[in-house]
């Protein structure tokens, strides 16, 4: 089952969650592939399956419908459902990243359903390098208490890899000194990952994470969905000031972009808030 981690987490806070995992079915049951519906018959025998009770899968489809992620044909035999970028904005997803494949389907519709949807976004990041939890709460949203909890709900599916390395030692034994002697290293490094393990200082690394039955798709394919996103973001963002704004994939694009602009007297680019699109703004 392909899933599109970014868009479950976004569920989970606007308290969709129900819609979000019917949407996902349909997604991986349209016949034929691709056509943007799916049999209604067939999407009730497949939740069946996954041990949805009856009275479950009413309420999220009819939340679904509500949210028009669904909507019923004139035969009432299939329900046609929203692409990716139109799913993203109606769950308010500020981004896309490339879908991954879930080996096991019935773990999103079981108990701890977002560790699994946290092990797909961190399938999808495809990084192998030690990435903070800093970094994660800007691209997902996610606060660093909640990616903890999330990774013990799925920790069959995510090794987490910690590492530090050693700064200095500390001689000194009163435990008061100690937490004074720490805050103070703290603050003239400018740096809070230093920690006290015993008698020695040390830096603590960004994690690394390791992911099993969990697969990357074809990567390349969101990026059509990322730019139909930013579009559809851009015509119903609420802005509160005079300025327009216009999103680009890139840092280099967005800097292209408001050159081309630069008749205006005034532009600058900047991120927006999940660390992922860049956008320049230029006066309207």
């Amino acid at each position: 089952m392909r899933i599109q981690s970014l868009i479950g987490l976004a569920s989970k806070r606007n308290k969709m969650g129900g819609p979000f995992r019917v949407w996902t079915a349909a997604k991986n049951l349209d016949q034929p592939e691709g056509s943007g519906r799916v049999s209604i018959e067939i999407l009730k025998q497949n939740l069946k399956s996954m041990n949805v009770i009856p009275k479950t899968m009413k309420r999220w489809i009819d939340q679904a419908i509500d949210s028009e992620i669904f909507t019923e044909d004139k035969s009432g035999r299939f329900y046609r459902y929203k692409g990716v970028p139109r799913a993203a904005v109606t769950f308010r997803a500020q981004t896309v990243m490339t879908a991954v494949k879930l080996d096991d389907p019935h773990r999103l519709f079981s108990t701890g359903w977002l560790g699994v949807v946290w092990a797909c976004f961190l399938e999808s990041l495809n990084r192998d390098s030690p990435t903070s939890r800093e970094v994660l709460y800007l691209i997902s949203g996610v606060p660093e208490s909640t990616q903890r909890y999330y990774e013990r709900q799925a920790a069959d599916l995510i090794t987490v890899y910690v590492s530090a390395t050693k700064v200095g030692m500390l001689a000194e034994k009163n435990p008061d000194k100690r937490r004074e002697i720490l805050r103070a290293l703290r603050v003239s490094q400018e740096n809070d990952s230093y920690r006290l393990v015993g008698n020695c200082i040390v830096e603590q690394l960004p994690n690394v994470y390791s992911i099993t039955d969990v697969n990357l798709c074809k990567i390349g394919r969101s990026r059509k969905s990322r730019k139909e996103l930013a579009n559809l973001l851009n015509k119903v963002q609420q802005v509160d000031d005079d300025l327009h704004r216009v999103y680009y994939s890139t840092q280099k694009s967005a800097q292209k972009g408001a050159e081309r602009n630069d008749r205006t007297s005034h532009w600058f680019i900047e991120q927006d808030h999940r660390g992922i699109n860049w956008y320049g703004k230029i006066d309207k």
